[in-house]
């Protein structure tokens, strides 16, 4: 019970305190207001979990090797967050800082899918988890979302194209952690619920900033959803190995 409290402290508390300062923007009425007075609380909130991830592969380290692979993920994921929120520095010098954004996401991704395929035995999740219909099912959902919600023949076909690809990879990457679930049970159910998380998070990403939409809410659900999945995936991995 300790060691669970231990591990779920430092996660837990970026989320709780995300939620202490959302009100304190609430009065401003458009995201384009509200993003000068996010970009700096939310790439710490990014740089917290960084630093998480990389404490528990240091602690965890003797399980195995492959446990390297997640804060690697939770690395680029901060330099998609980078990217993601604009700064306007970078802005000046890059046109399209999303674009970067999304393949810092493809990287964190990748690094997370070849984690967990280390960590689970591929033949036992096409076997007895699922694997390939929770596949074929999320990367057509994800297709799905992105020709109803998130295409826009009027932005960069550039960043339409990482998107896209983006949306693959993570529907493979949900229905891994989904099958290691089924299959083993346990604290991998925890993994799994962050992987819906991040599945969510992007989601609505995708549809906003991605798209080109600019809705109040543009950055703070996301935001909030993305460090609950974030935070589940690292806690689980914590709590499966330590």
């Amino acid at each position: 019970m300790e060691k669970m409290i231990l591990l779920a402290l430092p996660p837990a508390l970026v989320i709780v305190t995300f939620l202490v300062h959302w009100p304190t923007i609430l009065h401003l009425r458009s995201a384009e207001e509200r993003l000068p007075y996010c970009r700096g609380a939310y790439l710490a909130f990014s740089l917290q979990l960084v630093l998480y991830s990389w404490v528990l592969f240091f602690l965890l380290a003797r399980q195995t090797a492959a446990l390297v692979l997640v804060p690697l993920g939770m690395s680029f994921s901060m330099a998609g967050d980078f990217f993601n929120l604009q700064f306007e520095s970078v802005k000046r010098r890059i046109s399209e800082p999303v674009f970067f954004g999304i393949l810092s996401f493809i990287a964190a991704q990748l690094c997370y899918i070849s984690a967990f395929l280390q960590l689970v035995e591929l033949r036992l999740l096409l076997a007895e988890g699922f694997l390939l219909p929770l596949a074929v099912f999320l990367v057509l959902f994800s297709l799905l979302v992105f020709r109803l919600r998130v295409y826009n023949p009027n932005r960069p076909p550039r960043i339409m194209r990482a998107a896209l690809i983006y949306g693959t990879i993570l529907g493979i990457s949900v229905a891994i952690v989904l099958s290691a679930a089924i299959v083993l049970h346990g604290w991998w159910i925890v993994v799994a619920l962050g992987g819906l998380f991040f599945l969510l998070s992007d989601a609505v990403i995708g549809e906003t900033t991605v798209h080109g939409r600019h809705p109040v809410y543009e950055y703070q659900i996301p935001w909030w959803t993305y460090l609950i999945a974030q935070g589940l995936i690292m806690f689980g991995v914590g709590m499966l190995y330590g």
